[in-house]
């Protein structure tokens, strides 16, 4: 089993497309790869983006 959860959030696509191809090199027939991510798209996910950026522009980790 693979777990990546919220990784694919901090990374460019490509990347992702990369990590997930690795992923799968190292599964076993039959196994499992588990993945979230903060789909930009969804106007409350951006307000989460937007919020983290904020706090990491003025130093203050959200």
């Amino acid at each position: 089993m693979v777990v990546d959860w919220s990784v694919f959030t901090y990374l460019y696509p490509g990347k992702s497309y990369l990590y997930t191809v690795d992923a799968f090199c190292a599964l076993k027939p039959g196994g499992k790869m588990i993945f979230s991510f903060l789909e930009l798209e969804e106007p409350a996910h951006d307000r989460v983006w937007n919020a983290n950026l904020e706090h990491l522009r003025t130093s203050h980790p959200a």
